[in-house]
């Protein structure tokens, strides 16, 4: 499973709270909100700044999707209106963030990492995708690095208004949508995870049978990738229990039990990765001896060739010596109990070897 992740940074001499995105994806900025009130939930889509802001300050809850980080000037408008301190507004345009959660006055911001497949040349293409989430009084804003959408589900029972998740939100509402949003990004990963199982698990039993020429390389990947997804879902599982601990007002007490989900999830997730991580290390002690035990394999019949053919090669030399005198090739029937010999030889030597099991 090949990667395509870059650490970017890229503020090297740059002052705190420098808002700038370090990302490559130039993914145009659009807004979209929903408006969930009693009565329903609406669905705004190509909103501008003042469109979002002016729902986030409804006195309904509104989450605000933003989708592509590329244009600064939207981004940093709109999380400046909606009070988003200067540090976190550079943690959200920062791509090379470490998943975390911080509280500033007035406001949670989540930096989370969302793993996905992408599906290049018909080869599946381990992705990470920065994304944050702000949770500020009557309002939940998102930030998508690119349209890799985790939320299109969730997004789909708040319009349609099923499952439990519309009955949730009349208790809790604000922290209850931000925790059904934080699942969204970690069950994500179970593709991720289950992907990466099926090629360990295939590459495992080619191994055992017929090791392909790649097989390194297709390790090394593999390694990488289990690499990768420790690197993500590590501070990922931290960042929870942090959110579990935080003492705000923002997240109630009862919510503790929906965190506690969330960081299960991460456990299980952790333990299937430890398991196909420790699958490929040992798949490299497994490809070396699948590639002795072929190398021995050509060295027995080698073997057996040579020795099936040292003594005929002795008589048919020992009998074409030029010497003048030898006593047993003047008989006209010499030659034909030579052969009768060495064929015997032949069959009996061939005999053995397939008692012995050898060939």
């Amino acid at each position: 499973m090949p990667q395509q992740f870059s650490q970017a940074y890229g503020k090297a001499g740059l002052p705190p709270g420098t808002a700038r995105y370090t990302g490559s994806h130039a993914v145009p900025t659009t807004i979209r909100a929903l408006d969930l009130s009693d009565g329903g939930c609406t669905l705004h889509e190509g909103l501008d700044v003042d469109g979002a802001i002016a729902l986030a300050m409804a006195d309904s809850l509104t989450w605000i999707d933003v989708v592509g980080l590329a244009d600064e000037r939207v981004v940093v408008g709109l999380g400046r209106a909606l009070g988003l301190h200067p540090l976190a507004l550079e943690d959200v345009l920062q791509v090379g963030t470490r998943p975390k959660a911080e509280l500033h006055d007035g406001h949670m911001l989540i930096v989370l990492k969302l793993l996905h497949l992408l599906d290049i040349e018909d080869d599946l293409v381990l992705d990470v995708e920065h994304i944050s989430v702000a949770l500020v009084p009557g309002a939940i804003i998102t930030f998508q690095e690119v349209e890799a959408d985790p939320f299109g589900g969730l997004r789909r029972q708040l319009l349609e208004g099923v499952g439990a998740l519309r009955g949730a939100l009349k208790q809790n509402r604000a922290p209850r949508l931000l925790h059904a949003v934080v699942d969204a990004v970690v069950d994500d990963a179970y593709e991720a995870i289950e992907a990466l199982g099926r090629e360990v698990e295939e590459l495992e039993a080619s191994l055992l049978e017929d090791p392909p020429e790649d097989a390194l390389e297709r390790i090394q990947e593999q390694r990488r990738s289990a690499l990768l997804i420790r690197r993500v879902l590590r501070p990922m599982r931290e960042t929870i229990f942090s959110v579990r601990r935080m003492e705000t007002d923002l997240l109630p007490d009862r919510m503790d039990a929906y965190w506690t989900d969330v960081v299960d999830h991460l456990d299980q997730l952790l333990e299937s990765l430890e398991l196909y991580r420790e699958m490929v290390m040992g798949m490299v002690d497994l490809h070396h001896t699948a590639v002795s035990n072929r190398l021995n394999d050509t060295m027995r019949v080698l073997t057996v060739i040579s020795v099936f053919f040292l003594p005929l090669s002795f008589l048919a030399g020992l009998y074409g010596m030029n010497f003048s005198y030898m006593p047993e090739l003047q008989p006209w029937w010499s030659y034909f109990v030579l052969l009768g010999v060495m064929a015997t030889l032949a069959i009996g030597m061939l005999i053995w070897f397939r008692w012995r099991k050898w060939i």
